[in-house]
């Protein structure tokens, strides 16, 4: 049921990573209840803790899972979350370069318009996939606080019809498109959303 018994076994489920985000994230007041009783609330992780762990996801350069950003422009994959890629990953000709993996596809404009900041952490094997994350507004954009977690079977064993070959020297589409609409989809909802509950 959550991924115990797959060849590359899942030791933490999408609830666990949800609720350790939103620890990092800061929730206020007692976040969940222990089995003891005991109420859970961010205090433990020490402030310093929670700005470390939001530094390191917020410098993720793997922006192609919830988010396609990486792939700016192109026709496949499908546009997910409309984050902000973070700087240090970018080039001169606007392309990201992750260790060694060139996406070859200018980010420039789609940074331009970015809605968010998606502080995140992606995971891929044969038999699953996964990116979660904390997602913010960016000044001036609809407001946006939210945590999101998927892990899925759609791991790079799976592959959609409509990919097209990867091109000599680039990183390949790994992470069917399907996942990207889900991301796109859950943040119209929650921009939706905030904005309804300013009426």
């Amino acid at each position: 049921a959550n991924g115990g018994h797959w060849s590359n076994p899942v030791t933490m489920s999408s609830l666990d990573t949800a609720k350790l985000l939103t620890l990092i994230n800061g929730a206020p007041g007692t976040v969940w209840t222990a089995p003891n009783g005991k109420a859970v609330t961010s205090d433990v992780l020490s402030p310093s803790s929670r700005a470390f762990f939001k530094k390191e996801l917020a410098d993720q350069g793997m922006n192609d899972v919830l988010s396609t950003t990486n792939w700016c422009g192109a026709d496949y994959p499908a546009p997910g979350i409309p984050q902000l890629v973070p700087s240090r990953w970018i080039a001169a000709d606007g392309t990201v370069t992750v260790d060694g993996d060139a996406y070859q596809h200018d980010v420039r404009p789609c940074n331009a318009n970015a809605e968010v900041t998606f502080a995140h952490k992606t995971g891929l094997v044969n038999n699953s996939g996964s990116d979660a994350g904390i997602v913010r507004s960016l000044p001036g954009k609809d407001g946006r606080n939210y945590i999101i977690a998927v892990f899925s079977n759609l791991g790079d064993q799976y592959q959609d019809p409509n990919r097209p070959p990867t091109a000599p020297g680039a990183h390949p589409v790994a992470y069917s498109e399907k996942y990207a609409q889900l991301g796109l989809t859950i943040d119209k909802y929650e921009a939706r959303h905030y904005l309804a509950s300013r009426r």
